[in-house]
Protein backbone atom coordinates (compact mmCIF):
# COMPACT_ATOMS: atom_id res chain seq x y z
CA UNK A 1 0.00 0.00 0.00
CA UNK A 2 0.99 3.59 -0.91
CA UNK A 3 -0.45 4.72 2.53
CA UNK A 4 2.26 3.22 4.44
CA UNK A 5 5.23 4.65 4.12
CA UNK A 6 3.16 8.21 3.36
CA UNK A 7 1.68 7.54 7.41
CA UNK A 8 4.93 7.43 8.72
CA UNK A 9 6.10 10.24 7.25
CA UNK A 10 2.69 12.24 8.65
CA UNK A 11 3.77 10.66 11.71
CA UNK A 12 7.35 11.54 12.10
CA UNK A 13 6.37 15.64 10.58
CA UNK A 14 4.41 15.41 13.32
CA UNK A 15 7.03 14.37 15.78
CA UNK A 16 5.82 10.80 16.61
CA UNK A 17 7.69 7.60 17.01
CA UNK A 18 8.51 5.89 13.66
CA UNK A 19 10.73 3.66 15.26
CA UNK A 20 8.47 1.85 17.00
CA UNK A 21 5.62 1.86 14.39
CA UNK A 22 7.73 0.08 12.03
CA UNK A 23 9.12 -2.22 14.53
CA UNK A 24 5.29 -3.24 15.83
CA UNK A 25 4.58 -4.02 12.56
CA UNK A 26 7.29 -5.30 11.02
CA UNK A 27 8.52 -2.60 8.42
CA UNK A 28 12.12 -2.09 6.75
CA UNK A 29 14.33 0.27 8.22
CA UNK A 30 14.18 2.42 4.70
CA UNK A 31 9.89 1.89 4.40
CA UNK A 32 9.59 5.96 4.40
CA UNK A 33 12.00 6.09 1.31
CA UNK A 34 9.97 3.20 -0.14
CA UNK A 35 6.65 3.58 -2.83
CA UNK A 36 4.94 0.69 -1.22
CA UNK A 37 4.83 -1.14 1.36
CA UNK A 38 2.89 -3.91 1.98
CA UNK A 39 0.41 -5.17 5.37
CA UNK A 40 -2.24 -7.46 5.13
CA UNK A 41 -5.81 -5.64 5.72
CA UNK A 42 -6.69 -6.55 9.49
CA UNK A 43 -2.72 -4.99 10.16
CA UNK A 44 -3.57 -2.32 7.62
CA UNK A 45 -6.24 -1.08 9.51
CA UNK A 46 -4.54 -1.82 13.00
CA UNK A 47 -1.67 0.16 11.30
CA UNK A 48 -3.61 3.48 10.72
CA UNK A 49 -5.15 3.33 14.19
CA UNK A 50 -2.06 2.83 15.20
CA UNK A 51 -0.79 6.12 13.12
CA UNK A 52 -3.71 8.29 14.65
CA UNK A 53 -2.49 7.96 17.91
CA UNK A 54 1.13 8.09 17.14
CA UNK A 55 0.61 11.87 15.52
CA UNK A 56 -2.09 12.85 17.61
CA UNK A 57 -3.86 13.21 14.12
CA UNK A 58 -7.40 11.14 14.21
CA UNK A 59 -7.61 12.50 10.44
CA UNK A 60 -4.17 10.59 9.71
CA UNK A 61 -5.66 9.67 6.54
CA UNK A 62 -7.18 12.98 5.09
CA UNK A 63 -3.54 14.91 6.60
CA UNK A 64 -1.59 12.16 4.44
CA UNK A 65 -3.49 12.57 1.53
CA UNK A 66 -3.62 16.93 1.49
CA UNK A 67 0.18 16.34 1.79
CA UNK A 68 0.74 13.53 -1.63
CA UNK A 69 1.41 14.69 -4.60
CA UNK A 70 -1.31 15.59 -7.30
CA UNK A 71 -2.13 12.08 -9.63
CA UNK A 72 -0.18 9.65 -6.89
CA UNK A 73 -3.09 7.64 -6.52
CA UNK A 74 -3.60 7.29 -10.38
CA UNK A 75 -7.52 5.94 -11.37
CA UNK A 76 -9.12 5.69 -7.93
CA UNK A 77 -8.27 9.13 -7.47
CA UNK A 78 -9.36 10.60 -10.81
CA UNK A 79 -12.50 8.61 -10.03
CA UNK A 80 -13.17 10.59 -6.02
CA UNK A 81 -11.99 14.04 -7.12
CA UNK A 82 -14.13 13.83 -10.26
CA UNK A 83 -17.16 12.20 -8.50
CA UNK A 84 -20.54 13.84 -7.89
CA UNK A 85 -20.64 11.93 -4.79
CA UNK A 86 -18.66 9.69 -2.21
CA UNK A 87 -20.90 6.56 -3.54
CA UNK A 88 -20.36 7.08 -7.15
CA UNK A 89 -16.73 5.78 -7.20
CA UNK A 90 -17.53 2.74 -5.39
CA UNK A 91 -19.52 1.67 -8.37
CA UNK A 92 -17.04 2.10 -10.75
CA UNK A 93 -15.70 -1.94 -10.73
CA UNK A 94 -19.19 -2.59 -10.85
CA UNK A 95 -20.59 -0.55 -13.39
CA UNK A 96 -17.26 -1.46 -15.82
CA UNK A 97 -16.95 -4.80 -15.19
CA UNK A 98 -17.83 -8.13 -17.87
CA UNK A 99 -20.86 -10.26 -17.54
CA UNK A 100 -19.77 -13.28 -15.73
CA UNK A 101 -20.47 -14.83 -18.78
CA UNK A 102 -18.34 -13.11 -20.81
CA UNK A 103 -20.77 -12.31 -23.55
CA UNK A 104 -23.16 -9.83 -23.95
CA UNK A 105 -27.00 -10.25 -23.17
CA UNK A 106 -29.58 -8.69 -24.89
Amino acid sequence: SRCVPAFLRHVRARGGDVERLRERFGLPVDVERLPTASLSPAALVEFGSACAVASNDPSVGFSTARRAPRGAFGLFEFALRTAPSLRAPAMIPTSTSRCPSGRWSR
